[in-house]
């Protein structure tokens, strides 16, 4: 089965209105499925702070030169 919630939301300033619109139009969407992807992608990615939990489990990188070198190796310095 597939359930799905209703969202409502209220006071859209009209120019977010007119803008997601135009977008939603500009994919060839209507503005309801055009938020609702925009809410779906939102949803799969972590917030900041999941984000910042996550890096805390990584071990850290080790390197023989240092962050400067590093870059300016990358930038041909």
């Amino acid at each position: 089965m597939n359930d799905l919630a209703e969202i409502q939301i209220r006071d859209v300033p009209e120019d977010v209105y007119r803008a997601l619109n135009a977008r939603a139009a500009g994919a060839g969407m209507s503005l309801g499925e055009y938020i609702l992807k925009g809410f779906s992608a939102g949803a799969e990615r972590p917030t900041l702070k999941e984000w910042f939990e996550g890096l805390k489990k990584l071990d850290p990188i080790v390197t023989r030169e240092s962050a400067e070198d590093a870059v300016r190796a990358i930038r041909g310095k």
